[in-house]
């Protein structure tokens, strides 16, 4: 009998697990030669270098920005390699972006087993599918980037360092070793550090040993996963640390926030991010939860969790504030954090530790307003904005909109026009448009040049770097536009005097 009951509990767990592999993987599977972004291009070049590098053992090449991005170009890089020489640019995008996608799902997965045992297994299921179908961590699970990885290297490093700070020296420097795979990835990770001394110097336990192990299995990864630490590893230190230099001094990242074109948006930044980025379910449910843990903290284990999660997502927000360069995707790790904070109070409240018949309806209609316009949204999730704080439609006179999607679209579309290669463009965004039109493409505004079509992207047109072509153009009718969840994100007008 306790076998059989043993061999159901197995059972179980290992359908729960294949269920959160196929809810991460298949949305991020879906048309990954579509929708690109502006920055793709860049990491998608800096990962074939890099894992040329790697490949010809020319380590000191192996270095390529102070981010340092090593996680994602070792992951896109070699994903790449897998295509046959001279694979068309498409097929570039798709298999990097599948190498990421796939790496992302296995971080879920491995959030899932760190969690079970940190905050039960009804929580830590619901906490994998809220991260697996979260509009804003969905959309950068797709792209050759950086902030996806990070925000879950951190959730799982964070979730074993919990683990481990009750005696397990093994999670502890599982935790490190997480950290180390994070800061390659991108310089806030160093917020990890300051969670560890804090959770390490709580438990009671000491804190230099355990420290000690942390610190040591983060520099033990690090160093045996960037190969220009073998050979320079002063250049790659100072590198980064300029890089994080630049980004806290850099004023110049905001462009329009609330209404206004601004160089720093400011400490209100991150607050209407998160208003905005959240889903229908995180933003109210994150209010509940923050009112619940500080109330149960005392008496309620999982409460005191969630307190964890929390101020992890409020002290990680906190970091990013102080840097005068600010973009939406920098605080995804707080998102995370958030989700799972949430996850323990849906888990109490469902009465979810160990699911009932009952409760699986409620769950699956969380987890339908939660993940839900955004799937509707593919291949463009990064269009999603809460309706909760207003949609989309007001999202455009909140904040930056458009990371690129939709150019190569627009690409595709004059490519489709009589005699599209002796065309001429001019587009207000290059990047992502002049790779797929077979004309010729230049800036809006270059000196000598006669376009057949102008092009508006919808962020040029909100900081008004092109204000004076704007205003030319306003009013009159578009030949194309791409219009995503109610925004018109590519305008396209045949040139005036053409």
């Amino acid at each position: 009998m306790a076998a059989a009951v043993k061999a159901a509990r197995a059972l179980g767990l290992l359908a729960t697990t294949a269920a959160i592999a196929a809810a991460t993987l298949a949305p991020r599977l879906v048309a990954l030669d579509r929708a690109l972004t502006i920055d793709e291009k860049l990491w998608l070049e800096r990962s074939a270098r890099f894992a040329a590098a790697v490949s010809d053992a020319r380590f000191a090449d192996a270095i390529e920005t102070g981010h340092p991005g090593v996680t994602t170009m070792w992951i896109a890089g070699f994903a790449q390699r897998t295509l046959p020489p001279g694979a068309p640019l498409r097929q570039r995008y798709a298999r990097a972006r599948l190498g990421l996608a796939v790496a992302g799902t296995l971080l879920i997965l491995a959030i899932w087993g760190l969690a079970r045992a940190v905050i039960g297994t009804g929580a830590a299921m619901l906490g994998a599918l809220l991260l697996a179908l979260d509009p804003f961590l969905l959309a950068h699970g797709r792209v050759v980037h950086l902030d996806g990885l990070l925000a879950l290297l951190m959730a799982a490093s964070f979730l074993a360092l919990l683990r481990g700070a009750g005696g397990s020296r093994r999670f502890v420097a599982l935790s490190g070793a997480l950290a180390g795979l994070a800061a390659l990835t991108k310089q806030p990770a160093i917020f990890l550090m300051i969670a560890a001394v804090v959770v390490l110097k709580r438990s009671g336990r000491g804190l230099a040993r355990p420290l000690a192990v942390w610190l040591g299995a983060a520099a033990a990864v690090a160093f045996a996963a960037w190969p220009v630490l073998w050979v320079r590893p002063w250049h790659a230190i100072a590198l980064m640390a300029g890089g994080g230099g630049a980004a806290v001094a850099d004023s110049h990242s905001g462009g329009f926030f609330l209404g206004r074109r601004v160089g720093n948006p400011g400490a209100l930044f991150y607050p209407v991010v998160f208003a905005w980025r959240s889903s229908i379910l995180t933003l109210p449910a994150a209010a509940a939860t923050i009112v619940w843990a500080i109330r149960r903290r005392e008496r309620d284990a999982g409460a005191r969790r969630a307190v964890a999660f929390l101020s992890f997502a409020l002290g990680f927000a906190a970091l990013m504030t102080i840097g005068a360069k600010k973009g939406d995707r920098y605080i995804l790790p707080s998102f995370v954090a958030v989700d799972l904070a949430v996850a323990v109070a849906l888990a109490r409240a469902l009465g979810a530790v160990r699911p009932s018949r009952r409760a699986v309806p409620a769950i699956a209609l969380a987890l339908a307003l939660h993940g839900g316009p955004a799937l509707a949204l593919i291949p463009w999730p990064l269009a999603h904005f809460n309706w909760l704080a207003g949609g989309p439609v007001s999202a455009r006179g909140v904040m930056v909109v458009g990371w690129g999607e939709g150019l190569d679209a627009a690409a595709e579309r004059l490519n489709a026009l009589p005699g599209a290669e002796r065309l001429t463009v001019a587009t207000t965004r290059v990047t992502q448009f002049e790779d797929f039109f077979r004309g010729r493409t230049v800036r809006l505004g270059a000196p000598g040049s006669t376009p057949d079509y102008v092009l508006f992207y919808v962020s040029s047109v909100q900081t008004g770097r092109f204000e004076a072509e704007w205003r030319r153009y306003e009013r009159r009718r578009p030949f194309w536009t791409l219009t995503i969840n109610r925004i018109p994100y590519v305008r396209v007008y045949r040139a005036i005097g053409r």
